[in-house]
């Protein structure tokens, strides 16, 4: 599944797919793993436990000692109820001024009603997450 989303990634410009090979990269990863974690307020002894390793292995992991597998990584993020998608965003838009955004989706809508529920699930979404451009016909 990581390799799928990373080739997604990789099409947009955003991420490339030599980089799950290649040290500084995976260590770049292995940050934003730990920065979640800790964010969440998870312990290296939850994550162990969640992906049946040891404690010391966590740690080495995130120190960067040594480097984790593609599905090690999938583990990892699935541990912190993270999308493969949503690491692969945060490595792309590390060190970005602006964000690089997902997707691109343009909707043409034909009635009231249909907008009307469009913009009602959107109001749900963070603010944060999307930009909305409208432009009336």
């Amino acid at each position: 599944m990581l390799l799928h989303e990373a080739q997604i990634f990789e099409r947009g410009g955003l991420f490339s797919i030599s980089c799950l090979s290649n040290f500084k990269p995976m260590k770049r990863l292995h940050k934003i793993l730990k920065k979640k974690r800790e964010i969440k307020g998870y312990s290296q002894e939850y994550i162990a436990g969640f992906m049946k390793v040891s404690i010391s292995t966590i740690s080495r992991w995130e120190s960067g000692e040594i480097v984790m597998t593609v599905d090690q990584i999938e583990d990892y993020a699935h541990a912190l109820e993270m999308e493969t998608y949503e690491l692969l965003a945060a490595y792309a838009n590390q060190d970005r001024k602006r964000l690089v955004p997902l997707v691109k989706l343009e909707i043409e809508v034909f009635n009231k009603g249909a907008y009307y529920k469009i913009m009602d699930i959107i109001k749900e979404l963070d603010p944060l997450d999307i930009i909305i451009h409208t432009k009336p016909f």
